[in-house]
C-alpha cells in the first residue's frame, strides 16, 4: 500500500469507528505533500481524551509522517495551544532525509 492510500485508509478507518466522535477533518499542504487531519474522542469514555492527528504521506520516499497530540477533553482549551503551535510549524523535506542517526537508534552506531 503506498503511503497516500495508506493515509486515506487510517483516516477514514477512525471516521467510521462507531466508538469515536469525529470533531473535526482538515487537509493541510507543505509545497507537493498534502496532509489529513481528524481530531476525535471516545464516545464512551466519561473523562475522555481529544486526539488531533495529522499523516502527511509522501509517495516519493515511501514514507508517512504521523503527528498526534492527546489531551483530556477537559483540559484541551489550555493546552491545545501549544500543540498548534507545533503543527502549525512542522516542516516536511518532499525529497525525504538521506543522512542521519541509524535505525536502530543507538548511539555511535
Amino acid at each position: 500500500m503506498c503511503p497516500s492510500d495508506y493515509a486515506r485508509f487510517y483516516i477514514a478507518a477512525h471516521q467510521s469507528c462507531p466508538e469515536l466522535e469525529i470533531e473535526r477533518n482538515w487537509t493541510c499542504s507543505a509545497g507537493a505533500l498534502v496532509g489529513l487531519g481528524v481530531q476525535f474522542r471516545n464516545k464512551h469514555d466519561p473523562d475522555p481524551y481529544r486526539q488531533s492527528v495529522l499523516l502527511v504521506p509522501n509517495d516519493a520516499t515511501d514514507t508517512v509522517y504521523h503527528v498526534m497530540f492527546e489531551s483530556p477533553a477537559r483540559l484541551w482549551d489550555s493546552q491545545w495551544p501549544v500543540a498548534e503551535t507545533v503543527f502549525n510549524r512542522l516542516v516536511f523535506d518532499p525529497e525525504g532525509v538521506t543522512e542521519g542517526p541509524s535505525r536502530s537508534g543507538g548511539a555511535g552506531e
